[in-house]
C-alpha cells in the first residue's frame, strides 16, 4: 500500500472518530462528571450530598440541551397551533437551566456512632428573571432562605455516613412531622392517577 492510500485511510478512520465525538450520546458521556466524595463525618457526607446533587442538577440541564432538538418536531407544530403571545409563555418552560443554591451548615449534633443531624441554612442565590421585579415578600423570603435537616445513619463507627432523611419546616406537611420536622422523602403509595396536569392540556 502507498504512502498516499494509507494517509487517506488513516484520515478516513479519525474522520470517522471524529464524527462520533461529537454525537449528542459522546457528549453526554464526556459531560459525565468524575465525583469524588467524602462522607467520614457527617458535615461531610451532607456537602458531598449537596455536590451530587448540584452535578445532577448541572448535568439535566447538559441532556436538555442536547435533547432538545429532538423536540423541535412538536415545539414547532405546537407553535403552528397557538399565538405568539403564548408561543413565548411556552418557550419560557422549554428553557434549559437549573437553580443555584447557597447552603451552610448551622448545627452538627452526633447522637451516637451511628446517628447524626446537621442542620443547614439554605436560599435559593439564582437571580431573579431578567426584568423581574421582586416584592417585598418575595425579596425577603428570597434572603431568609429555610433552615434543613439531615439525618445521617451507619451501621457502626467503621462505616461511612449516609444521608436517610431530609426533613423541610413545610407547614403544609403532608406526612406527620418529626419533631417539628418535614420529611421530604417517604415511600410512595402508589397512585389512583386522578389529578389532571392543566398546563400538558
Amino acid at each position: 500500500m502507498t504512502k498516499p492510500v494509507l494517509l487517506l485511510a488513516l484520515a478516513l478512520v479519525l474522520a470517522g472518530c471524529s464524527k462520533e465525538e461529537t454525537s449528542p450520546w459522546t457528549r453526554l458521556q464526556a459531560a459525565t462528571p468524575q465525583l469524588k466524595v467524602a462522607a467520614n463525618t457527617p458535615d461531610a457526607a451532607v456537602k458531598s450530598w449537596w455536590q451530587v446533587r448540584d452535578e445532577e442538577a448541572r448535568y439535566a440541564v447538559a441532556v436538555c440541551k442536547e435533547t432538545a432538538e429532538l423536540y423541535q418536531p412538536f415545539r414547532s407544530t405546537r407553535d403552528s397551533l397557538s399565538t405568539g403571545a403564548l408561543q413565548a409563555t411556552l418557550a419560557a418552560n422549554d428553557r434549559c437551566d437549573a437553580e443555584t443554591y447557597e447552603r451552610e451548615i448551622v448545627n452538627v449534633d452526633v447522637q451516637s456512632d451511628t446517628r447524626a443531624l446537621v442542620v443547614a441554612h439554605i436560599r435559593n442565590a439564582k437571580p431573579p428573571t431578567p426584568g423581574y421585579v421582586m416584592n417585598i415578600d418575595e425579596r425577603d423570603k428570597k434572603e431568609r432562605g429555610v433552615r434543613m435537616q439531615y439525618l445521617l445513619e451507619r451501621a457502626d463507627n467503621t462505616q461511612t455516613w449516609k444521608v436517610a432523611q431530609v426533613y423541610g419546616q413545610n407547614r403544609y406537611c403532608t406526612v406527620a412531622p418529626v419533631n417539628g420536622w418535614c420529611p421530604l422523602y417517604n415511600p410512595n403509595p402508589g397512585s389512583a392517577h386522578t389529578y389532571v396536569f392543566e398546563p400538558a392540556q
